[in-house]
């Protein structure tokens, strides 16, 4: 049986953070939380990123949901900016998941 996702929709403040910051932030945060290991068996992916709202989609696999919204609080700093990642919803749909977001 195929494994479930969630799609975890969140926001970063303050705004104007660039998709690759993001993106390297998460995975620095996800390897020393889980490791390499944690974040295969995870499927943690950065799915989409609107640098104008500053908002994003996290893919993860659903057992590791919770590993993941800890992932997102534990980062403050972005390219020694410090930041503030608020989740503002889960879903099971990528389609839900970009509704929220605006894209």
């Amino acid at each position: 049986m195929r494994p479930k996702k969630r799609y975890i929709v969140f926001e970063i403040f303050p705004p104007g953070l660039k998709e690759e910051d993001v993106k390297l932030a998460i995975d620095k945060m996800a390897r020393e939380v889980i490791g390499l290991k944690g974040i295969s068996e995870a499927r943690l992916k950065l799915i989409y990123y609107d640098e104008e709202r500053s908002r994003g989609i996290l893919r993860v696999r659903r057992e590791y949901k919770y590993v993941a919204l800890a992932i997102l609080g534990l980062i403050r700093n972005v390219k020694n900016v410090e930041v503030l990642i608020t989740p503002l919803t889960s879903t099971g749909s990528l389609k839900r998941a970009k509704k929220v977001v605006g894209a």
